[in-house]
């Protein structure tokens, strides 16, 4: 499982390639001194790191207008 952060530590988000031919995207923020899930979604297997950074980035982006 590959993980980053975006921000100064207030996203995390975690990737890793499914077995049955996707890739696993969760998306955690620091909430209450601890990371809490967010989202998660299934991406397509061919999908770059570049790719999930922008899909995560759009994902944050997203939930902040929510607020």
């Amino acid at each position: 499982m590959t993980t980053k952060y975006i921000g100064p530590n207030c996203y995390r988000y975690r990737y890793f390639k499914s077995p049955l031919g996707f890739t696993k995207f969760l998306l955690d923020g620091f909430i209450s001194m601890k990371f809490i899930n967010i989202t998660e979604s299934n991406l397509p297997e061919e999908i770059t790191e570049e790719q999930i950074e922008a899909f995560a980035k759009s994902e944050i982006k997203r939930i902040e207008n929510l607020k």
